[in-house]
């Protein structure tokens, strides 16, 4: 398939939406730094690293939020993935949960509120902290590595290297790699 046809048509599948949807994190979890926390007509919204749309969570995810960090999500970080589960008026649509964040060091089970009456636990994994030092050293020299690719097989050589690497590195450069895919295609 023409890679220009192939970005159209990802293009095309992309919901119009003004927040983060679930079909967002349908290839893989993600993992991103919550940069603010705002409030909205009543409702909550977090704007996350990576200049994704905002994540707008439901209230069972801002409850577990609540009870890890308190009030202060600035700078924690969380792993979002699409659970294909969740219902949104009684019909199963897909949602977006918490499968990792920072604030604990061991999985730990949280009750979720799914309908009234009716509960499901979720354990949510530790995230690291911080990347390591080897890991941001690998990540700065990724980014010089794909900024001087000059063809797209030069930059899908790079992923096959980064398909090695953590969740956590690989999102750290998923944009940078997108972008220069991008310029590559055109």
């Amino acid at each position: 398939m023409d890679e220009n046809l192939r970005q159209a048509i990802l293009e095309a599948c992309k919901p119009k939406s003004n927040q983060l949807n679930a079909v967002d994190l349908e290839a893989s979890p993600r993992t991103f730094e919550i940069l603010n926390v705002r409030e909205e007509k009543r409702e909550i919204w977090v704007d996350l690293s990576d200049d994704v749309k905002p994540w707008h969570p439901c209230k069972g995810m801002i409850r577990i939020m609540l009870k890890v960090w308190g009030p202060n999500w600035q700078g924690q970080r969380v792993t979002l993935f699409r659970e294909p589960s969740v219902l949104f008026s009684g019909v199963r649509v897909g949602g977006i949960e918490i499968s990792h964040m920072t604030g604990i060091s061991e999985p730990t089970v949280f009750d979720v509120v799914v309908t009234r009456g009716k509960n499901k636990s979720v354990t949510i994994h530790p995230l690291p902290d911080e990347l390591s030092d080897d890991e941001r050293k690998f990540i700065d020299q990724c980014k010089q590595d794909i900024a001087e690719c000059e063809t797209q097989t030069a930059l899908e050589a790079v992923a096959f290297v980064l398909k090695q690497k953590s969740p956590v590195v690989r999102n750290a450069l998923r944009d940078v790699y997108g972008k220069r895919m991008k310029e590559l295609s055109n």
